[in-house]
């Protein structure tokens, strides 16, 4: 059964990776450590992938709280890249900008729709297949990188992808 706690956790699970890789980019430190951190956070994303086309006992109101925890997660990847001395790819930027959004207006509609029904599936069987291709691709990344710089990238794709999760929740 999907479970909308593999989100969360990935949120939670993933945030000190990119605080450290940021910092690690910032201080040019290693970033061995946080390269199995972020893989073993992905192992949650992936697990939801897996499950998303099972029923779920989410409900609307457990959806919204997911997808809040990954736009807090995007506010984030944009504060720490504010902070530091690190620019973040202009298209990644935007992209989590247009994420942002989006994540805002889906949150809204899930705690509207929260009176009426349980979710019946997370994700589409389309957008599973392109969803799941990009994390396996993500994932790759992650491990084929030794620089911080390259592996940060890498994350802040990842948390890309499950920003495009949770706005597909519920659609």
């Amino acid at each position: 059964m999907a479970n909308l706690q593999d989100l969360k956790k990935f949120a939670d699970d993933i945030l000190p990776s990119l605080k450290a890789l940021f910092s690690a980019v910032t201080s040019g430190a290693s970033a061995a450590q946080v390269k199995g951190d972020s893989l073993d956070a992905v192992a949650a994303l992936k697990k939801l992938i897996s499950e998303s086309s099972q029923p779920t006992a989410a409900t609307n109101t457990g959806a919204a709280a997911a997808v809040t925890d990954v736009r807090v997660l995007l506010f984030n990847v944009l504060s720490e890249a504010a902070k530091s001395n690190m620019a973040l790819a202009e298209t990644d930027v935007n992209t989590i900008n247009v994420l942002f959004t989006a994540l805002e207006d889906r949150a809204g509609r899930l705690l509207q729709m929260a009176a009426f029904a349980g979710i019946p599936r997370l994700i589409s069987a389309d957008d599973l297949v392109t969803i799941s291709a990009n994390i396996q691709q993500a994932e790759a990344e992650i491990r084929q990188r030794q620089q911080a710089k390259q592996i940060l990238d890498a994350v802040v794709k990842t948390v890309i992808v499950a920003a495009q999760i949770a706005s597909k929740i519920a659609a």
